[in-house]
């Protein structure tokens, strides 16, 4: 069963990490439910800024602990990558796609790169 890690950018502008196994679930939940977290309930409305799948929950939740470590401007970096590197790609923008990416550490930073697998 696939797990997805998603970045969340709040009405506020501060960004929230999670995981979850249903994207469009969440963030239905993070901007209309009560099951929503409660950070993000105080800072409604929320869109997702970015979203990676995990083979399972242990990969995921590492991968949320790294995420969580790197400072603001990492954080958006890694989502400009991902945006940038899907802009030209054969898959259609504004779906989730189940795109497979490899990921590894770099020694001099500690920001993740993703490398599509194709």
């Amino acid at each position: 069963m696939s797990y997805f890690v998603y970045i969340l950018e709040c009405n506020d502008g501060t960004l929230y990490t999670g995981i979850t196994k249903d994207i469009s679930k969440r963030l239905d939940e993070h901007n209309y439910k009560d099951k929503g977290a409660k950070y993000t309930k105080a800072r409604r409305p929320v869109k997702l800024l970015y979203e990676e799948k995990a083979s399972d929950r242990s990969v995921a939740s590492k991968r949320v602990y790294s995420i969580k470590k790197l400072t603001r401007l990492k954080k958006t970096s890694i989502n400009k990558q991902f945006s940038l590197k899907h802009s030209k790609s054969k898959y259609k923008k504004g779906k989730s796609q189940n795109i497979p990416f490899k990921f590894f550490r770099r020694d001099d930073s500690s920001l993740y790169h993703l490398e599509q697998l194709l």
